[in-house]
């Protein structure tokens, strides 16, 4: 009995070991030719759907610009599935693209919105009138033009001023964006600012940047021993509405001891 059950254990044991052998020549077969100890090439990436050579039902189109340069408009395009390069023809800047008719569509309106010619800058008319006020009737002139006499009310009003004068009148003006200066020698005023055209819904607005009124008044010295300068200034930024005139604030005492009083009109002109 004991002989049996080693028999049988023993028959099991030598099935097992050949149904081993023979599996493994049959999964060596399986294997291509060559594959042992090599590893699996990744599969190449797909090619971008955008960049891409002209296609059968593809139409063909030239476009001469005008204002743009066609290289960096070009590569704003490259977005479209479409074949697109450009050259320099004599003084042309030219665009050929190659792309189905709806895509070539989109693409003639886009050149359309960007080949515009720049914005022309409009200019900019800056005028300030230095007034000087008075408490006093006896200091005071009548020298201001019809324009001014509304602000001289307002003034009289608001500061119990007796009456003011036109002191000096500083005109300056330039482009959009540009800094303009003016001076008049004879009284040592000055002028410095930076004018830009801020567009709204309503109406347009002159921003003053850097804005800067100087004027340098001559001092006697005491012995008479010459003179010293002494310098009234006012700056600040400033927003006017197109055609306004507004009283900007104080600059200082005149020689005569009077307020200088600054009046600031902008204008933009077509």
């Amino acid at each position: 009995m004991r002989f049996a059950r080693f028999l049988s254990r023993a028959a099991v044991a030598a099935l097992v070991l050949l149904t081993l052998a023979t599996a493994s020549p049959a999964a060596a077969q399986d294997l291509p030719p060559g594959g042992k100890g090599k590893t699996e090439t990744p599969q190449s990436v797909a090619p971008d759907p955008t960049s891409r050579g002209p296609r059968p039902g593809d139409v063909q189109k030239v476009f001469v610009l005008r204002y743009v340069d066609a290289g960096p408009l070009a590569k704003i395009l490259s977005v479209f599935p479409a074949a697109i390069s450009f050259a320099r023809v004599r003084e042309l800047q030219t665009l050929a693209v190659s792309a189905n008719p709806a895509v070539l569509a989109a693409i003639e309106e886009t050149i359309k919105r960007l080949d515009t010619p720049p914005e022309v800058k409009r200019n900019v008319e800056v005028t300030v009138h230095v007034l000087e006020c008075s408490t006093r009737p006896d200091e005071t002139s009548s020298t201001t033009s019809g324009e001014l006499q509304e602000v001289v009310g307002q003034l009289k009003r608001t500061f119990n001023y007796a009456g003011c004068g036109l002191a000096q009148t500083l005109l300056a003006g330039g482009r959009d964006g540009s800094v303009f200066t003016a001076a008049s020698g004879v009284l040592h005023y000055t002028l410095h600012a930076r004018a830009d055209i801020v567009t709204s819904d309503r109406v347009p607005l002159v921003r003053l940047t850097q804005f800067q009124v100087n004027h340098s008044i001559p001092v006697k010295i005491p012995g008479g021993a010459g003179t010293n300068m002494v310098k009234n200034s006012f700056d600040g930024d400033l927003e006017v509405r197109n055609g306004q005139r507004v009283v900007v604030g104080k600059l200082g005492s005149s020689e005569s001891g009077r307020d200088e009083i600054l009046v600031l009109t902008a204008k933009i002109l077509d």
